[in-house]
């Protein structure tokens, strides 16, 4: 990222970064303020800065990937805002979004705030950019058909800087090359960790890894 990116960390700072770049959507920039605003009244503090890091991640790789940058920001910060929501169990807010939370969701806990995150950005902020909204639902697991704005988030989420685990270097190197290459590293860690520890794993995974080595990224990865 940027070398002033630590400021860009900052409520300040960001809604700066926002206001003065031409790149985002005059018409978006009201509402980009309002998540930015809304991340410190819903979030800690570190939850926060992740939303932030994981954004900022997510423009460098929409620049290098000729993504729309502005819906990739929309859905960056959409992507954890319901993260620590505690007003409604998930079984009382799947009357408000049934098709965002199936079975295959209620099973995994962990998956719950990326279908909540939805249901949030359609009723508490009006939006309703499928490409952004999928984006948001899918950023965990990845899913078959995925949009390029939410093959940024998957794999932005995953490398934001403020994020540690083994295996970094690889996954960031695999991000260098296709976004694809990127999304097939981050899902096999992903993948690795969920099986080595017995865990559930969503069948959209499953439809994005097979996906993804249909299209030849993983052949594309070993060459390189």
């Amino acid at each position: 990222m940027h070398e002033s990116a630590d400021n860009r960390l900052s409520k300040k700072g960001f809604l700066a970064w926002i206001a003065e770049s031409e790149a985002f959507a005059p018409e978006e920039k009201p509402r980009l303020a309002e998540l930015v605003r809304a991340l410190e009244r819903e979030l800690s503090e570190a939850r926060r800065r992740h939303v932030c890091s994981v954004a900022l991640t997510g423009d460098v790789l929409a620049q290098r990937f000729g993504v729309d940058r502005t819906r990739v920001l929309l859905a960056s910060l959409g992507h954890d805002l319901a993260k620590e929501r505690t007003d409604l169990s998930v079984e009382e807010w799947r009357e408000f979004a049934p098709a965002q939370i199936d079975a295959g969701v209620l099973a995994v806990p962990a998956l719950h705030h990326a279908a909540l995150g939805v249901v949030v950005m359609v009723n508490d902020y009006g939006v309703e950019d499928p490409l952004v909204l999928s984006a948001i639902r899918y950023h965990s697991t990845g899913c078959a058909g995925l949009s390029p704005v939410g093959r940024v988030l998957f794999v932005a989420d995953y490398i934001e800087p403020l994020r540690r685990y083994a295996g970094r270097a690889q996954v960031e190197a695999a991000c260098a090359g296709s976004l694809e290459t990127g999304c097939l590293e981050v899902l096999r860690s992903k993948l690795v960790y969920l099986l080595a520890r017995n865990r559930r794993i969503h069948r959209a995974s499953w439809e994005f890894w097979n996906e993804l080595v249909s299209l030849g990224a993983e052949n594309h990865a070993q060459e390189e």
